[in-house]
């Protein structure tokens, strides 16, 4: 097999004390199809000495415009099958390139391993750069979501695709974070998802290095880079999006409309979702929408329905208006209540925190106290909070790229909506994958309505499908497990796994509980069948009454107790 050409970038100022290292690293790989490209910036101490002694080597030394600009200069020399880019302070592992070509063969971007080390060499960190989304990669406050650089190859046809839209590689407006904006576009084509366990560079990390020295600065530029691709993931249109579900009709919403009008803040969306299940009735919806859209033309509106084949409840309609928001930030607000005029503005301010994903902006005072302590004048939030208590159906503003990462609200095949199964989800994934929550009164606080289902009669059901879900993300994702290991994930205590798994091992697969067919022979096979799964003697209980038959359904509420109290031994149940 022909060995694919290496072109070798390496930028340089005034690093004559280190350069030399990272040549012979180079020419130590015993590789030999290589190009190394040297772009100094004018050196004033002995680098340009240094680079005479290499006659292999392709290098200049002139002024520059900063580090972006230098390797710009030099990604626009290679010559190469595959980009390598090495720091003149940093140097490879003996190897790495016989064992890139081999990877890079099958797909365009391959990493392996990381060694950090002082100014002397000693080792300081190993740097594993396990696999990682896209999503990963933009959480910025996340210890290593940014891979390591020096451990990085990709091919000139993703250099090529990289130069169509902007003609240079790296964005020359940026100083410090010019590789993790490279790292976010590359993975919009391709995911960081091929890797070798193998050491391929050794990084120094020095108190002189450029990010470490200015933590201040850097901290802004990822900020800037973070929005900057969260906009372009969300097809960014307007500032602020409020999502509000209508069962036929928009009668009396003006109201609502025309507080969102008066606020500070826009440009504002409001994008009502309509759970009619007649399309005739979506038809008038819609006319509605186009009404209101010509009197408040200072708001983007959109109508939008949902699935025919989704049940209809509030938060499949939340789910909706989320995925369908062009605005970085959503907000449900209860409709029959009015929006304070400075409700948007207050909300974007608390949103500057990038890590922030969720927010509460109405909550009952014990409510609160179970999902919130305080931490250092700081409201902490609790992520196992949710599955001890109902969250019933708060007032929030979620990131609309926090929720894009977790799939949004999403009911479950086997309980549904049960026990507020879809936010209890979303707020224990948001959680689990780095994204913070917290609570301000924004709106004066209201009493919770609860779920259609009483919640205590699914929550150890609806736990441990959490916690099943939290253990299968931890088992498929190495990042995830980076990111527990490092405390920027949920770690799940053995117990809490096991017991998931039982439970479910003894739970019926196929439960409708949004359903109102299920006949009282059903449910008594059901119950028989799981004699351990109280709600089917709950919902028997609830069917009976209904019927008017007290007597069977206070015997099918005795059998549910009991049931009941067995259950309530469980560790998962105040997890």
């Amino acid at each position: 097999m022909q060995l694919p050409k290496f072109s070798v970038i390496t930028v340089s100022f005034n690093q004559g004390e280190f350069i030399r290292d990272t040549i012979e690293s180079v020419l130590a790989q015993g590789y030999p199809n290589f190009e190394h490209i040297v772009i100094d910036g004018g050196s004033t101490d002995d680098t340009v000495s240094i680079l005479r002694e290499y006659p292999h080597l392709k290098w200049v030394s002139e002024p520059d415009r900063g580090q972006s600009h230098a390797l710009n200069k030099g990604l626009s020399r290679a010559s190469g099958d595959v980009i390598a880019w090495i720091n003149s302070d940093d140097w490879y592992a003996p190897g790495a390139f016989h064992a890139i070509a081999k990877e890079i063969a099958e797909y365009p971007v391959v990493m392996g391993r990381c060694s950090f080390v002082d100014r002397q060499g000693a080792l300081k960190e190993d740097v594993p750069n396990v696999e990682r989304t896209w999503f990963d990669t933009l959480k910025y406050w996340v210890y290593h979501s940014s891979p390591a650089q020096p451990s990085i190859f990709f091919t000139r046809k993703v250099l090529d695709e990289l130069l169509i839209p902007c003609e240079s590689a790296l964005d020359e407006g940026l100083y410090f974070t010019m590789d993790f904006d490279l790292w976010l576009r590359i993975q919009e084509r391709y995911p960081l998802m091929r890797r070798i366990d193998k050491t391929l560079s050794y990084f120094r990390v020095y108190e002189t290095n450029k990010t470490g020295a200015d933590m201040a600065s850097t901290y802004k530029e990822f900020s800037r880079v973070f929005r900057r691709h969260s906009a372009r993931a969300i097809k960014q249109e307007q500032a602020f999006a409020f999502v509000v579900p209508v069962e036929r009709s928009c009668d009396g919403l003006e109201p609502f409309v025309a507080s969102l009008a008066s606020n500070r803040g826009g440009p504002l969306e409001c994008i009502i979702v309509d759970q009619a299940a007649e399309r005739s009735e979506s038809r008038r919806v819609m006319s509605e929408v186009l009404k209101l859209a010509s009197r408040y033309p200072t708001i983007a509106f959109q109508h939008r329905r949902i699935s025919d084949v989704v049940v209809r409840t509030r938060r499949a309609a939340l789910d909706v208006g989320i995925s369908a928001a062009h605005s970085p930030l959503v907000a449900y607000v209860d409709p029959r209540r009015g929006v304070p005029s400075d409700f948007v503005v207050n909300a974007q301010t608390l949103f500057n925190q990038d890590n922030l994903g969720f927010l509460f902006t109405s909550l009952d005072g014990v409510t609160k106290a179970r999902l919130f302590s305080a931490q250092g004048g700081q409201l902490g939030f609790n992520p196992l909070g949710p599955l001890s208590c109902c969250v019933g159906e708060p007032e929030f503003v979620v990131r609309t790229i926090a929720a894009r990462d977790v799939g949004g609200f999403q009911r479950s095949a086997l309980i549904g909506d049960a026990d507020d199964y879809a936010l209890k989800r979303l707020l224990l994934m948001l959680t689990h994958k780095a994204w913070s929550v917290t609570a301000r009164d924004l709106l004066a606080p209201r009493e919770m309505t609860s779920a259609p289902l009483l919640p205590e009669a699914f929550r150890l059901y609806s736990n441990s499908l959490l916690i099943a879900e939290l253990v299968r993300e931890l088992e498929q994702s190495a990042f995830a497990r980076w990111r527990a290991s490092s405390g920027f994930a949920l770690r799940v205590p053995d117990e809490l796994r096991d017991a998931a798994r039982a439970v479910l091992s003894q739970t019926p697969q196929q439960l409708r509980v949004l359903s109102t067919d299920l006949s009282p022979q059903e449910l008594e096979q059901m119950a028989r069948q799981y004699p351990r799964f109280g709600p089917a003697s709950y919902l028997m209980a609830m069917l009976l009454s209904e019927q008017g038959r007290l007597e069977d359904a206070r015997m099918w509420q005795e059998r549910w107790h009991s049931v009941h109290a067995h259950e309530q031994r469980s560790p998962l149940y105040a997890a």
